[in-house]
């Protein structure tokens, strides 16, 4: 008997597919220029599921396996997808995959394009396509494949494609960026230090720290690790922790009833008036401003 495959048609399957004359329209957009969705759904327990493109896709896909599991080859390489594993596979490259025969995938998909959609694709380790998700992050990455279906389900507006983009740009951020079992294939062991010492200022940001105690925690000249803590992150080393206190002081103006003073000797600032001059500079007004904007805007 002829095995039988299906391309869609799956018993509550969700797929939405924004018409090309739209899609084209608004791309056009500053918002949705540089990452914007053109088909999205879910497949649950989708049997018999296969797709072989010889030449490629026109977008770029991304998979998200919840249950189940199933298979690919991109490039003829060959592979399998597991649970919270998501496949990305880029535009214009061959590629076929389906579902397991004995235990079928239940999948989120997307397909997206973008100017920026393509850097995305350079985090991946070596060219290898599939990045594990940490269980911590499955549940957000559904809500946000579900919330941009639904989006797209009440039309095909330009402010829902708007909508739809930003949703989009956030499931990838958070894939690629707050994942804690995937890290960029561009991140070299000099950069992991940074990172650990990043870590290291937000756990002590109530005490005060010198570069040279940052440093030794990256385990790093001085010199060397304010060259590639800037590089890292666009700041000094001390600026950056200055932010995060200033940060965590707005926190504590809009969530308690701590005296200014009590939150500068809070952030390790004997000199209150010092610390209202450094709040100012970062904040643009002072505690007490900031404080009466914030208690009005919520009240």
């Amino acid at each position: 008997m002829k095995r039988e495959f299906k391309r869609d048609g799956f018993s509550n399957q969700i797929q939405q597919v924004i018409p090309e004359p739209i899609r084209k329209r608004t791309s056009r957009h500053i918002l949705v220029s540089g990452l914007h969705p053109t088909d999205i759904g879910w497949y649950p327990q989708a049997r018999q599921h296969f797709r072989m493109r010889p030449t490629g896709c026109g977008e770029h896909i991304l998979i998200l396996c919840m249950r189940g599991c199933g298979w690919f080859e991109i490039g003829g390489t060959r592979g399998s997808l597991q649970p919270n594993e998501a496949l990305l596979i880029p535009a214009g490259t061959p590629h076929s995959y389906g579902a397991s025969d004995d235990d079928p995938w239940s999948i989120h998909w997307l397909h997206f394009l973008g100017t920026e959609a393509p850097l995305f694709l350079t985090l991946l380790k070596h060219g290898h396509p599939v990045v594990p998700v940490s269980g911590a992050l499955v549940s957000r990455l559904e809500h946000l494949f579900q919330e941009t279906c639904k989006i797209l389900s009440d039309g095909f507006s330009q402010e829902g494609i708007i909508c739809a983009s930003q949703s989009v740009r956030h499931l990838l951020a958070l894939l690629f960026f707050r994942n804690s079992s995937f890290h960029p294939r561009t991140k070299a062991p000099q950069t992991e230090r940074i990172e650990r010492t990043l870590q290291y200022l937000r756990e002590r940001v109530e005490k005060p720290l010198t570069v040279a105690e940052m440093a030794r925690e990256a385990d790093l000249s001085e010199t060397h690790f304010a060259r590639r803590f800037r590089q890292h992150t666009g700041f000094s080393p001390m600026d950056y922790f200055i932010h995060l206190k200033m940060q965590r002081a707005a926190r504590y103006l809009t969530l308690s009833n701590l005296q200014v003073k009590q939150i500068a000797a809070q952030l390790g600032y004997e000199d209150a008036y010092y610390f209202s001059r450094l709040f100012r500079k970062i904040m643009g007004t002072s505690p007490a401003g900031y404080r009466a904007t914030k208690i009005g805007a919520t009240g």
